[in-house]
């Protein structure tokens, strides 16, 4: 939550800030009196700021300081930082954003303004949220509070609880995001502070739509928005009309979210929030894009560019460009694409902001693909491909980084908990006279002994837990290799598929003792049915959801004797989703699949995937060719569609390669770096020479000196096969 702040108020109404600004000018100007004269400038720039004018905003806020350093008003200039320090982080300048508030928490650390201090830090952790820097931002908030819960600033624990909310939901993490915002919502519910629990109603409401909850979503928003129409908060109405549009547009229902990001448009025109103005126009013209009205679209977006250009909100010119040339793109208009994603590009460069540049790259490697430049196009992929990995990098680092935190922060509260203890010892022993002080120090030693003797029982337990533990432990383990037992009763012998498929191999690698991935082999007549399935997750889940795929896969072969794998692969999605709906809750798991039906005698075969794709090399080629799966998961789907069947003509010495993701997800080489789609197409080829189990050995080796000494991150399946 970003605050402006106006010596110790807060204003979210820009002609309310306006007009006491104005009265407390003239008055100022009547008396000559300096510091009012600075008040009144700083309210001003307020009024301008909330209307998103950034300019005048600015040029308010400078003279205010100029007159506050004439006379030494420190408090007053730490407030007008503050505000610049807000703008900044606007107009997507984080790096200027974090200097002015430096310098502002400078100023209240000099005057022992400890609440003034904790809004600082608060409000750098906020700037490092926006950059998705969380393990930064989890330091600073995490600053804020304890500063916050020394002095009972109930109000500020709140406002902190919801940020570090909001920093878990940015993570992913939504059990510890809901955890953190239930905390804020009950402390904002018993100091009857309504607009801090709509606040929360609305981060709550965000949690469920990330989770795809729609209806829970909604539900908190309505919550939200009814507080606010209670409190008459047109700005807070606004960002709810719009975050329930955001909802329906998810759910497909345009008609609707349009109504009410146009409801939300119409306050912000109002009350003329130009930054909320840009952000509806974008959202309307995003609806537009989905539903194929392109001119539409590039109309609204383009004003969206407009208020950004004026506002100077270069991460949102950066991603207004973005949006606009991927309409060129989609009209097939590529010289106004290209020129608008340079353009996005060049800015999310010098803002340093590559969360954005990933999208516009890979826009860019389409369009350079269309316009017949594949060594641009080449360029732009591996772009694209080096910052991906970056960011799953620098997700992986912060995650790591901020479970370090976290356990530090709960040791140094510990650690000030006994100093404080002790303090109060000491307090209450120079208090007393020297017969009490006798007195306390006997009883000292006697709960010193106590706790002693507390510990060496606890000591104890945890020996005996320990033992109980790995007792514990072992029957898991056992669990789980008598599961694995169970998972491997459903793959077929690999005797029996080298009688069906002679020439062939797969390499079977599970992250855990059980997988998520595995292959599937049955015959019939002369046909031989093989495919490579990856299930959501790894380990114990995703071993539960392959029995459930391969059941199924089975079932819809054999009982309802369907022989096409496309009409295999329907049957089998409509068997998974009867499975999965019987729970009460939703299940969004599911599995990946390349499906082969081999034609033994006619050398020739059908096939259809979901996700996965089939790669054939002909005998003597030198190139891959690559079978285009459907995009769209065996699973719960709102509108599913029927797969596609294609047909393929074999020849003897040709081969067939089906896998899931695992091979090329991994991590390794000098750079820490995903093998790749790429690098594993050149492998394939590099080893057509050998025969199928020196393939098998090839295949192994590859994977493991890429890997290292890193952690295998999923489990891996690939399925070679050779016609003979």
């Amino acid at each position: 939550m970003k605050s402006i702040a106006l010596h110790g108020y807060l204003y979210t109404d820009p002609d309310s800030a306006f007009y006491f600004a104005q009265m407390l000018y003239d008055n100022s100007l009547t008396v000559n009196n300096k510091k009012w004269v600075a008040t009144a400038l700083h309210i001003q720039g307020v009024s301008f700021h909330l209307k998103s004018n950034y300019e005048k905003a600015l040029d308010y806020y400078q003279k205010s300081i100029k007159i506050k350093e004439e006379i030494g008003d420190k408090k007053g200039m730490a407030s007008t930082y503050n505000n610049i320090g807000v703008i900044c982080n606007d107009q997507g300048n984080y790096e200027k954003s974090i200097e002015y508030h430096q310098k502002s928490l400078e100023i209240k650390e000099e005057l022992g303004d400890r609440k003034g201090t904790a809004d600082s830090y608060m409000n750098i952790g906020n700037i490092y949220l926006d950059q998705g820097n969380y393990v930064k931002s989890i330091e600073y908030n995490q600053k804020s509070l304890k500063i916050k819960e020394e002095i009972g600033d109930l109000n500020g624990i709140a406002s902190t609880y919801n940020n570090i909310g909001n920093i878990f939901l940015g993570q992913g993490n939504y059990e510890k995001s809901i955890e953190y915002h239930q905390k804020s919502l009950e402390i904002n519910e018993e100091l009857g502070d309504r607009k801090g629990t709509a606040d929360s109603y609305n981060n709550i409401g965000f949690i469920y739509f990330n989770q795809g909850n729609y209806e829970k979503s909604i539900e908190y928003h309505q919550k939200s928005l009814e507080i606010k129409e209670e409190l008459g908060d047109r700005k807070g109405i606004a960002d709810s009309y719009s975050n329930i549009g955001l909802i329906y547009d998810n759910q497909g229902n345009y008609e609707k979210s349009i109504e009410y990001h146009q409801k939300s448009l119409e306050i912000k025109e109002e009350i003329g929030l130009k930054r909320g103005i840009a952000n509806s126009y974008k959202n309307i013209g995003h609806i537009y894009f989905k539903q194929g009205n392109y001119k539409m679209s590039l109309i609204y977006c383009q004003k969206s560019l407009d208020i950004r250009e004026e506002i100077g909100d270069k991460k949102g010119i950066a991603g207004s460009y973005k949006n606009i040339g991927n309409i060129y793109k989609d009209q097939g208009n590529n010289e106004k694409a290209l020129r608008h994603l340079l353009k996005s590009k060049k800015i999310f460069e010098e803002i340093n902001i590559i969360s954005g540049l990933d999208g516009t790259t890979k826009a860019l490697m389409e369009v350079y693909e269309k316009l017949g430049n594949p060594q641009k196009a080449l360029e732009y992929h591996k772009l694209y491909i080096s910052i991906k990995d970056s960011l799953a990098t620098m997700d992986g680092i912060e995650k790591e980084k901020q479970r370090q935190i976290n356990e530090q922060y709960a040791l140094e509260k510990q650690a000030d908990s006994i100093k404080f203890a002790d303090e109060i010892i000491l307090h209450q022993a120079e208090a007393n006279t020297e017969k009490q002080r006798r007195n306390g120090l006997i009883i000292i030693s006697i709960l010193v002994l106590m706790t002693l003797g507390l510990v060496f029982i606890q000591l104890k337990k945890v020996r005996k837990g320990k033992a109980l533990v790995e007792e514990k432990q072992q029957e898991i383990t056992d669990s789980i290799n008598y599961a694995k037992r169970l998972q491997q009763g459903i793959l077929v012998p690999y005797d029996l598929v080298r009688s069906w498929l002679s020439e062939s191999f797969i390499l079977f690698k599970p992250k855990d003792i059980v997988s998520g991935d595995f292959y599937w082999i049955e015959k019939l007549g002369n046909k031989v049915y093989f495919a490579v399935a990856d299930c959501t997750g790894h380990g114990i889940p995703g071993a539960l959801v392959s029995i459930i795929c391969s059941n199924a896969l089975s079932k819809a072969l054999y009982e309802d004797k369907i022989a096409d794998p496309s009409k295999i692969l329907d049957q089998t999605r409509v068997l998974v989703e009867e499975r999965f709906v019987r729970s009460h809750d939703e299940i969004k798991d599911g599995m990946d699949i390349s499906l082969c039906c081999l034609n033994v005698e006619e050398k020739s075969i059908t096939w259809a995937g979901a996700m996965n794709p089939l790669w054939v090399v002909r005998k003597g080629s030198k190139e891959l060719e690559e079978l285009k799966p459907d995009r769209q998961s065996i699973g719960m789907v709102e509108k599913p569609k029927r797969y596609k069947q294609h047909e393929v003509k074999l020849a003897k010495g040709d081969s067939l390669y089906l896998f899931s993701d695992g091979y090329q997800d991994q991590f390794g080489g000098e750079k820490g770096r995903k093998y790749m789609k790429g690098r594993f197409k050149k492998f394939v080829l590099s080893i057509q020479d050998q025969d199928m189990q020196t393939q098998l050995t090839s295949f192994e080796k590859e994977f493991n000196t890429w890997k290292g000494d890193r952690e295998q991150i999923d489990d891996v399946c690939v399925m070679g096969v050779r016609i003979t």
